[in-house]
């Protein structure tokens, strides 16, 4: 059995899309009301420890997301045309979703996160 599922090469990283994965992660903590564990998140990532790792340090190095609204520049009047402008906003992360984020960076300090049940294994075959 390969206990390592993550492969060494860079271009790896190329086939993934981190910040999909980073806005699905967050989506999903906010659904399920911040209970996602880090067992969702490698199965989200197809059991790639690297990227699933790669993600969470990206979402607390973050910490906050972008938006953009659209605000009214100048009132449309006699003779004058109205303006609107996209202005960009920032988004802080909620705590809940900062605990969240922190006990999935703890969840890859679990020997369970690395290694398969070996009694299971030793039984089984």
């Amino acid at each position: 059995y390969n206990y390592n599922n993550d492969n060494d090469d860079d271009d790896d990283d190329e086939e993934h899309e981190p910040e999909l994965y980073k806005a699905m992660v967050l989506l999903l903590a906010r659904c399920w009301d911040y209970t996602l564990k880090t067992e969702d998140v490698l199965e989200l990532t197809q059991g790639n420890r690297r990227v699933a790792l790669l993600i969470v340090i990206g979402l607390l190095q973050d910490g906050e997301t972008y938006s953009t609204v659209l605000k009214q520049k100048q009132k449309p009047g006699e003779g004058v045309v109205g303006q609107w402008e996209h202005e960009l906003v920032c988004h802080r992360y909620e705590k809940p979703l900062m605990l969240q984020i922190c006990r999935l960076l703890r969840g890859f300090t679990h020997p369970t996160t690395y290694f398969t049940n070996l009694e299971e294994d030793n039984n089984g075959g």
